[in-house]
């Protein structure tokens, strides 16, 4: 598994572990890549870089972006491909802080743990409307409760001393959340979301 991430750490150039720190050889190697390919890529090899980026951090199909791409409005294509990235329910919950990762989100999801509205859902992705109320089962709380409680000490003490590896543990503008009722509510549409690396919405 460390040798997979890896593997798509070099094809990429950015570190996609968000909550592990690259050894010493591996912030070399990645360097030395960023200084050879810098010089000489082409905007094709850009595009398809910074889909790779998108997709991995979202945990979905670079062709699932490429569609939504073209079916978006050419002025609006950045604001709708984050309104449909940030909208997921899967990303909604990690968001949240609910869950540490996408993986662990969508489990949840799949085991019907997750309501919208009241309403069981279990397609994660699923996208939330504004004014929406995203709540956890009785039966998951307790699993979640535990997990926000191991977390809490890695949460940033402002946005300013903000880390790569502490970027899913801000909790957005866009988002209304109840630690102790385990309610999330979408009260406006996302429009800037920082990101751990670097990423060009309008090369994707």
């Amino acid at each position: 598994m460390i040798q997979l991430k890896f593997k798509k750490t070099r094809r990429i150039g950015e570190n996609v572990w968000l909550h592990h720190k690259m050894t010493p050889k591996q912030k070399t190697v990645i360097y030395k890549l960023k200084q050879k390919t810098k010089a000489n890529q082409s905007d094709f090899a850009i595009t398809l870089q910074n889909r790779n980026k998108l997709a991995l951090l979202y945990g979905i199909r670079g062709k699932t972006l490429i569609k939504y791409r073209k079916s978006s409005t050419h002025l609006n294509k950045n604001k709708n491909i984050l309104l449909f990235l940030e909208t997921r329910l899967d990303i909604i919950l990690v968001r949240a802080n609910f869950c540490h990762n996408i993986s662990r989100a969508r489990q949840f999801i799949a085991h019907n743990k997750i309501c919208v509205n009241f309403k069981t859902i279990n397609i994660s992705s699923f996208h939330v409307q504004v004014g929406d109320i995203v709540s956890v089962c009785h039966a998951a709380q307790k699993l979640i409760r535990s997990g926000i409680t191991a977390r809490t000490q890695l949460q940033p003490q402002s946005p300013q001393s903000l880390n790569a590896d502490e970027i899913f543990y801000v909790k957005p503008s866009h988002l209304e959340i109840n630690y102790k009722l385990f309610t999330i509510v979408l009260v406006k549409e996302p429009c800037k979301i920082k990101f751990p690396y670097n990423i060009e919405l309008d090369m994707i």
